[in-house]
């Protein structure tokens, strides 16, 4: 009898034991990894026909992945993140430069509610620049990650410090600030660790990455690397920074299969804009390109986005749809499971069927619309109408109408140089303008786009 009881303890003890060593999650809520690269366009990645390689990058669209042609971003890294992590329009999530107004409902917040742990590393840039006008010094404190929904946080522009985001980097990292050699490396160990510490539940991270904003500069993979004045042209540091990037990629991704919850990840891959405007990228399918980071033109603000969830997406296809930057908090809601339909105040419309395989119950927006105001704390410089500073439009995927009326089409004019003519569009252009002109009008009725609007926080 105490032979059968103790064959029966030992079963059990080692039944326990391997129930402990297989992550809860499985079969259950997938973990999200959500990757931000900072000032790279479309043209920065092979996936999208950069001469610069990402085999990495480009496993993600290549197998159990979706690339998707036409995602817009705001032009500037502010608004993007604001825009993304609240799910609204910039007119009404965006206040000043590097500031997220505290009382923003964010994608952590929303993944923490459903039962997600939470963490980001990389950039943060949001609790506002002492340098900049309309500073608000009571916002910048270090609890600002955790209020955003963040159970864990190892961040660069964090509490009014700048400090080198590359060599000789410093991070604060859950209230403590830390030094290293490399600040990409420190970002990707962190998020390593927080993969092991939380494989057996299910977690959102959200990773804004600090490559490839300039300066230009070495990696630790650079014949240079190490050097204190750089010597080569900056599209050569550049290449080498994208290439960087792309091996990070590449060993999240084996962290992942190595803990054993690859397959019940989604990772979803992104730019926040488009690349500088002081550097060049060949691309196979377009030319040289000139970067167009802070213009509201597709060089600025068209980027890359790649889905990757080998539990649900089989093979791999190009979907020629459009998406914005709104649209990701209600995508990860879906995938949360939470139900936001009180949420009114969100623009956003839920790509979760491209996640889910249903690409074919998915139907494209008709339009996207952008509003664009980087300068919306400074009223000296808010009635400036150009493609650097406030303006709107409104967009199918192949003809733009900005409020200020000028009419392209960008399909054979991606760099907006030949405005049309309105006196002479054909029926198709004409009934395209007329659609256009009324989401415009639409949204003027609510927010006036010539108004002085106090910051939000106001």
């Amino acid at each position: 009898m105490r032979k059968i009881l103790r064959n029966f303890l030992t079963f059990l003890l080692v039944f326990l034991i391997a129930s402990w060593q297989k992550p809860v999650n499985q079969g259950e809520k997938p973990n999200v990894l959500l990757i931000m690269v900072d000032d790279l366009g479309i043209e920065g990645f092979s996936a999208y026909g950069s001469t610069i390689t990402t085999p990495n990058i480009d496993k993600l669209a290549q197998v159990h992945g979706v690339r998707i042609s036409h995602c817009f971003a705001q032009p500037n890294c502010t608004p993007s993140r604001t825009k993304l992590m609240t799910g609204m329009r910039t007119y009404k999530s965006y206040d000043r430069w590097a500031y997220l107004n505290p009382k923003h409902k964010t994608i952590g917040n929303l993944m923490q509610e459903a039962g997600y742990r939470t963490a980001i590393a990389g950039k943060w840039q949001l609790n506002g620049n002492p340098k900049m006008s309309g500073y608000v010094e009571s916002h910048n404190h270090a609890k600002r990650a955790p209020e955003a929904g963040f159970d864990s946080y190892h961040l660069q522009n964090y509490v009014g410090e700048e400090g080198p985001r590359y060599a000789d980097s410093g991070v604060d990292h859950n209230g403590k600030r830390i030094t290293g050699d490399y600040g990409p490396d420190m970002h990707r160990d962190f998020i390593i660790d927080f993969i092991g510490q939380n494989k057996h539940r299910p977690f959102f991270i959200y990773y804004p990455m600090v490559l490839v904003h300039a300066p230009y500069t070495q990696t630790p993979d650079s014949e240079d690397w190490g050097e204190q004045t750089p010597n080569r042209p900056r599209e050569n540091y550049l290449t080498e920074m994208v290439e960087y990037t792309d091996k990070i990629i590449g060993q999240l991704v084996d962290a992942l299969k190595q803990e054993g919850i690859y397959k019940n990840t989604v990772i979803i891959f992104t730019s926040d804009n488009g690349t500088g405007r002081s550097s060049s990228i060949a691309t196979t399918n377009r030319g040289i390109v000139r970067g167009g980071k802070g213009t509201m033109a597709d060089v600025g603000t068209r980027v890359p986005l790649i889905i990757h969830y080998p539990k649900k997406i089989d093979g791999s296809f190009e979907w020629k749809g459009m998406i914005d930057f709104s649209d990701f908090y209600p995508t990860l809601a879906g995938i949360a499971g939470s139900d936001i339909r009180k949420e009114k105040h969100l623009d956003g419309t839920s790509f979760l069927p491209l996640i889910e395989g249903k690409a074919s119950e998915f139907k494209s927006k008709e339009l996207v619309f952008m509003h664009h105001d980087p300068r919306r704390d400074d009223n000296a410089k808010r009635v400036k109408t150009d493609s650097t500073n406030r303006n709107r439009f409104a967009r199918t995927i192949s003809y733009k109408l900005y409020q200020t009326g000028q009419f392209y089409n960008v399909e054979q004019d991606a760099l907006e140089q030949n405005p049309l003519n309105l006196d002479s569009l054909n029926e198709k252009e004409l009934k395209i303008h007329q659609q256009l002109r009324a989401k415009l009008d639409e949204v003027n009725r609510k927010y006036p786009w010539q108004a002085i609007w106090p910051p939000l926080d106001k």
